[in-house]
């Protein structure tokens, strides 16, 4: 993630999202809780089942959305859940 300069992952089987990987699960949820990142996988720590938006959802909606729920990262998903 730091090589790529991004600051989130979706994690996908298939076309369903099944999670999103940030940079706060690096460091609430690996580092601070003391896991070996070469051996903690993604799944066990990603954020499951993100709040998405879709084509239908306006920027400010997405805005509201972020604000509400405290996070910096909001998955466009072409058939919201």
């Amino acid at each position: 993630m730091a090589k790529k300069r991004v600051g989130a992952l979706l994690v996908v089987d298939g076309a369903r999202l099944q999670g999103i990987f940030t940079e706060r699960d690096v460091l609430f949820r690996v580092v601070a809780a003391q896991l070996d990142p070469e051996a903690t996988r993604v799944g066990e720590v990603m954020t499951r089942e993100p709040k998405t938006i879709g084509p239908a959802d306006s920027f400010g909606h997405a805005l509201a959305a972020m604000h509400q729920g405290g996070f910096r990262h909001l998955p466009f998903v072409l058939a919201p859940r």
